[in-house]
């Protein structure tokens, strides 16, 4: 899974996994901040680590921006981060601006 083609605006981009419980209680936060955000910011989340078809239950939990899902958590492993939830904020010119991720540890 690359990034490199998420340009154009900033974009934030969110790892969770539906197994994750900090992830299920956040998602409902982000669903907000992109419809208060509207057109200026893309949202994207990526559900890692799980099953595609489980991963179909975002929908029902009210999330409508896009979503992919990256089952062998290969992002993930990218980053360098062996905790979910994670959050990217990319500039619109591509450049990340920062990665958090909501647990610290190993």
């Amino acid at each position: 899974m690359s990034l490199d083609h998420l340009t154009g605006r900033s974009t934030l981009v969110n790892l969770r996994a539906t197994w994750c419980g900090a992830c299920r209680e956040e998602m409902p936060l982000l669903q907000d901040a992109h419809a208060r955000a509207g057109e200026q910011i893309r949202f994207l989340g990526v559900d890692t680590q799980d099953d595609p078809a489980r991963a179909a239950c975002i929908q029902d939990l009210g999330v409508d921006y896009p979503q992919v899902v990256d089952p062998d958590g290969r992002l993930l492993a990218a980053l360098g981060v062996r905790r979910l939830p994670v959050s990217l904020a990319i500039e619109a010119h591509g450049l990340t601006r920062s990665v958090s991720a909501d647990e610290a540890g190993p």
